[in-house]
C-alpha cells in the first residue's frame, strides 16, 4: 500500500457501528485487488488474509506498521489470539484486532481464501456482517496456479502437490463454505470473470458494503494496480487464458468434471461460456450477474 496519512484523532462514528466486512474468496481470484478497492483509508480497511477463518492469526508487516500509527500493537494482539484454543481464536481476532481498529476506522473487514472456520468467524463478527463471495472458474484457478508455480519455482501447497484432483478437493470445501454463506448470511456473490469484463461492478460492490460512492475513484483503484499473473491484478486478457492453452487441456477437462456441480451452480459451461444461473433465494449466486 502506498504511504497514508493517519488521522490525528478517531473519526466520529454513528451510535451503531458499521457492520464488519468479510470477503470470502478463492485462490487466484483477484481477491487482493478487490480488498484494495474496498479499502479507503482512513474510512475503511480490509485485512489481507489475517487467518481468522483457518483459525490462526498472522501479523503481516503492512498492517502492523499501519496500525502502530494508531497506537494498536498488532504483534501483541496476535500473541493474545494464539494463547486461545483454536475454537476461540476467531472471537479473539474480533476482540483484539477488529473492534479496536473500528474505534478509529469506521469500516473494517477481512479478506480470506480459506474458510474452514468461517462460520465461527462470522458468528464472532456479528449477524450484520456483509459477506462478498468471490468465485472463479476452477479451470482458470488451476491455470493461474500452474503459472505461479512456474515463475515462483516453488511447489503450490496442496496435499500431494498441485493436480486437478488435489485442487478439486480443496476448492470443493471452499465452494461449499461460500454457498453456506450465501444461503445464511447477508451476502452477495461476484464472479471474477464478470469483474474482469465489467470493472464498474466495483461501485455496486461498494454500495452493498455501505461504502461511499465515487465511480472515478473506484476505477482508479482498479486501474492503478498492475495486472497479470504475478500481481494478483484483474485483467480481462488473462482471466480465460486456460481456454487457449492446449498443453493443459486434459487437466482443465478433468477439474471441470470433478467439480461439475459447483461449475453448474456458478454458471460455468463446459466450453468456458458463462450463463446466468436460475433464480433462487434472495442471497443466491444470481446476484453475481446483477452488478451492472
Amino acid at each position: 500500500m502506498a504511504a497514508v496519512s493517519l488521522p490525528a484523532r478517531p473519526l466520529h462514528h454513528a451510535a451503531v457501528p458499521h457492520p464488519f466486512l468479510y470477503v470470502a474468496a478463492l485462490r487466484r481470484s483477484g481477491s487482493k485487488l478487490l480488498a484494495r478497492a474496498l479499502t479507503s483509508w482512513p474510512h475503511s480497511y480490509v485485512f489481507l488474509e489475517p487467518g481468522i477463518a483457518i483459525p490462526t492469526m498472522r501479523a503481516k508487516p503492512e498492517p502492523t506498521e499501519l496500525l502502530s500509527g494508531l497506537g494498536l500493537d498488532l504483534a501483541a494482539a496476535t500473541e493474545a489470539v494464539h494463547r486461545q484454543s483454536p475454537e476461540h481464536r476467531p472471537a479473539a481476532v474480533v476482540r483484539e484486532v477488529l473492534v479496536p481498529l473500528r474505534n478509529h476506522v469506521p469500516v473494517v473487514g477481512v479478506k480470506e481464501i480459506r474458510h474452514a472456520a468461517a462460520e465461527s468467524a462470522l458468528d464472532a463478527m456479528g449477524p450484520e456482517t456483509r459477506v462478498v463471495v468471490l468465485v472463479r472458474d476452477p479451470r482458470g484457478i488451476l491455470d493461474s496456479l500452474r503459472r505461479k508455480e512456474a515463475w515462483r519455482s516453488t511447489p503450490i501447497e496442496l496435499p500431494g502437490g498441485l493436480s486437478p484432483a488435489s485442487l478439486a478437493d480443496h476448492l470443493r470445501d471452499q465452494f461449499a463454505a461460500q454457498r453456506r454463506m450465501l444461503e445464511h448470511r447477508v451476502a452477495c456473490a461476484v464472479r471474477y470473470e464478470d469483474l474482469c469484463e465489467r470493472p464498474t461492478m466495483i461501485g455496486a460492490i461498494r454500495r452493498f458494503c455501505g461504502l461511499p460512492q465515487d465511480l472515478a475513484a473506484d476505477l482508479d483503484r482498479l486501474e492503478g494496480h498492475e495486472t497479470g499473473a504475478r500481481s494478483g491484478g484483474i485483467d480481462a486478457e488473462v482471466c480465460d487464458r486456460w481456454r487457449s492453452d492446449p498443453s493443459h487441456a486434459a487437466e482443465a477437462e478433468e477439474i471441470f468434471e470433478r467439480l461439475g456441480d459447483e461449475c453448474a451452480y456458478w454458471g460455468y459451461g463446459v466450453d468456458g461460456e458463462r450463463v446466468d444461473v436460475p433464480p433462487g433465494p434472495p442471497r443466491s449466486a444470481i446476484e453475481a450477474t446483477r452488478f451492472d
